[in-house]
């Protein structure tokens, strides 16, 4: 074979490898969900939840985004039963995402939120491998469940600098709901009356921490009490819920001024 032969049959040649590896590649579809733990799915009600998609051998990420949607079918997700149930309908939120693969790829997928509550984002990952071509499947796709119940602080609001009242004793309000938005109250299908929340003070040199049980207050996620301190000073209170069903967890801290400037310190 002369030489110009031999050129043209080497390019010929290497164009052909480079066809076949380009045909190899294959669209797979990634979809992510993400479920609050006990209730629905994380979207708009709640800022999403932000989804980060690295390939776990090289290190290198491979998407990021943010679910997007509605909380689902309450009645599919809540009442659903067997090993492998069908939760998710049209609407429902999702982060969606085509990776363009040539062999299966191992992914982890790395979960924040919810975004619109950062003061009780939490964080889970997972593994799976990705085949190319099939993604996550036609299901309910990839599903991450993120713990925990959102509680913020209503009143007294963070470094609030409030008069000692007579009782020594503060009026605290605060919220608690699912991280998806979803309702607490009593006989509702996220029960006010399962939920044991409670608010302690705690100050310097102020002994063991004062703590009461705040109880419903009317209307959903709030929850009231009077909390009794003893004396003036810097105080943080801090804040739990606990699912007593589930035991679905979520807690809140703030400080707070009471009385005098001049006892602030103590």
């Amino acid at each position: 074979m002369h030489a110009g032969a031999w050129r043209r049959w080497s390019l010929a040649l290497a164009a052909g490898v480079l066809c076949a590896g380009a045909a190899q590649s294959e669209p797979t579809t990634i979809e992510v969900r993400v479920l609050s733990e006990g209730a629905k799915f994380m979207g708009d009600r709640t800022g999403g939840a932000r989804v980060t998609l690295v390939d776990v051998a090289q290190g290198r990420v491979l998407a990021t985004g943010v679910t997007a949607g509605g909380t689902g079918d309450t009645e599919r997700i809540m009442q659903a039963s067997g090993r492998s149930p069908h939760l998710v309908t049209p609407e429902t939120a999702v982060f969606r995402t085509v990776l363009d693969l040539t062999a299966p790829l191992r992914v982890r997928a790395e979960v924040e939120g919810p975004l619109g509550l950062p003061h009780v984002a939490a964080r889970v990952t997972a593994e799976r491998w990705i085949l190319p071509g099939l993604g996550t499947g036609p299901g309910n796709g990839w599903v991450l469940e993120l713990p925990g119940m959102a509680v913020t602080i209503i009143h007294p609001a963070p470094g609030t600098h409030l008069s000692l009242p007579a009782d020594e004793a503060i009026e605290v309000v605060v919220e608690v709901m699912m991280l998806c938005g979803c309702p607490l109250s009593p006989g509702g299908l996220w029960d006010a009356n399962q939920q044991r929340v409670e608010v302690s003070a705690e100050a310097p040199e102020s002994g063991p921490p004062q703590r009461v049980t705040l109880a419903y207050a009317g209307e959903p996620n709030r929850f009231s009490g009077r909390l009794p301190l003893a004396g003036a000073g810097r105080w943080t209170l801090t804040v739990t819920a606990f699912d007593t069903r589930t035991g679905t967890t979520g807690l809140a801290r703030c400080e707070i001024l009471v009385g005098d400037e001049a006892h602030s310190s103590r």
